[in-house]
């Protein structure tokens, strides 16, 4: 009997590290409920954060809307606003940046794909440039 209930705690155990903290899970909602949809919106001029992005993408912590196991994508949690174009999300490591990354599917093949770029400010979040990779 014990046996039996140890693989499924043992499971549950370790799938609930993969979730963020609950501070984490603020923080990402609150970018993701931010109005900037990845591969859609054209705003400000994101060529400015070409360095951020890059930052971002070496030491950033990597989020996306499921599970991978084997990566370093880590599961951005359940969060209401998440826009349905959003596939990862990055955040530096001193929280102070972000990056949305994705873009609109056609029966699941990628038709565009753009990063919207987030400044965290003393009220909270901030947009602060999108740009479009590829045919818009």
């Amino acid at each position: 009997m014990r046996r039996g209930l140890a693989l499924p705690l043992l499971l549950m155990t370790g799938l609930s590290a993969c979730a963020p903290r609950a501070s984490d899970q603020a923080e990402i909602c609150a970018i993701l409920a931010l109005p900037a949809e990845p591969g859609l919106d054209q705003i400000g001029d994101a060529g400015r954060y070409d360095a951020l992005d890059k930052r971002l993408q070496s030491q950033g912590r990597f989020y996306g809307p499921g599970w991978r196991l084997g990566t370093n994508v880590r599961y951005w949690g359940k969060c209401r606003a998440a826009p349905a174009s959003g596939q990862m999300l990055l955040i530096s490591r001193d929280h102070a940046f972000a990056a949305l990354k994705g873009g609109p599917r056609d029966h699941g093949l990628q038709r565009r794909f753009g990063t919207c770029f987030y400044a965290r400010v003393e009220t909270g979040w901030r947009l602060l440039a999108c740009r479009i990779n590829g045919p818009s």
